[in-house]
């Protein structure tokens, strides 16, 4: 984080996909599905990955933001999510 404009998602991102190094990547799409299906109530990115580190099993915490990212990119998004499509609608908040 050291380098300049690279914070701590990207750092995490870095350590875990380059290094194999067990780091849960937290961007907006982790945050607010995270949320909006109940696993927390965090109001912050970082807040959200410490309550993802207590929660999911450490062999999890690298692919965990894969799979978020992409529901949250075509499913689940900001505005107008796409509950109709949505596979874990039954977590929903």
């Amino acid at each position: 984080m050291q380098l300049p404009g690279v914070g701590r998602k990207i750092a995490n991102l870095v350590l875990g996909v380059a290094f194999n190094l067990d780091t849960i990547t937290v961007d907006t799409h982790v945050h607010r599905i995270s949320n909006r299906i109940g696993l927390m109530k965090s109001k912050n990115l970082a807040e959200t990955e410490q309550d993802l580190m207590k929660i999911l099993l450490q062999k999890y915490w690298i692919s965990f933001k894969t799979y978020l990212v992409v529901h949250g990119q075509k499913i689940c998004k900001p505005i107008s999510p796409w509950c109709s499509k949505c596979k874990i609608i039954s977590f929903c908040q």
